[in-house]
């Protein structure tokens, strides 16, 4: 997730939102499903701020995928809602420790690096982040290298500006 905010986001610390931040992010369901249907690897972007919502999922999942995904979107599981309801375009991502490359065509292309500790070697690690409907998880400090996000009404660009990453795991009924 990257925002507009300097590093530290004001808006997780005081879990607040200040009207001048926008934000945006990827969510990358790696394993799951939805009764008998299987949500592994699905991918969506999103964007927020104060007079905007937008999602887009990748468009290679298929009609029933869609339809779940869609669902669970209007429920508010994934914290931001979109009026239109989702668009979708090709989402690719690239991951290693302290790197994410986010490439959703024709609308986020966005590079994030990890801010290492004092070790040189390990992200920062935030615990007790207030995150919504997820509960408690951690999450790394990262920094916006550079990122352009378009779409149907608004733009966000951004550099040098504040980033988290990370993994939660959640087993159960949302």
């Amino acid at each position: 997730m990257g925002c507009t905010c300097q590093m530290p986001c004001p808006c997780r610390y005081n879990n607040t939102r200040d009207d001048s931040c926008e934000e945006w992010g990827l969510i990358v369901i790696t394993q799951g499903s939805f009764g008998k249907i299987q949500l592994n690897d699905i991918k969506l972007v999103w964007a927020s701020g104060t007079s905007f919502e937008a999602i887009y999922l990748d468009m290679r999942i298929n009609t029933l995928q869609r339809q779940v995904m869609s669902k669970l979107i209007k429920a508010g599981v994934f914290g931001v809602e979109d009026e239109q309801g989702p668009s979708y375009t090709k989402i690719e991502y690239v991951h290693n420790k302290n790197n994410w490359q986010i490439d959703a065509t024709n609308v986020l292309k966005c590079a994030i690096k990890a801010v290492l500790g004092a070790d040189g070697k390990q992200p920062i690690r935030l615990r007790n982040m207030p995150w919504g409907t997820v509960g408690e998880l951690y999450m790394d400090q990262g920094q916006v290298v550079k990122s352009h996000f378009q779409t149907r009404s608004f733009e966000i660009i951004a550099e040098g500006t504040n980033a988290y990453f990370g993994e939660f795991r959640h087993i159960g009924t949302l």
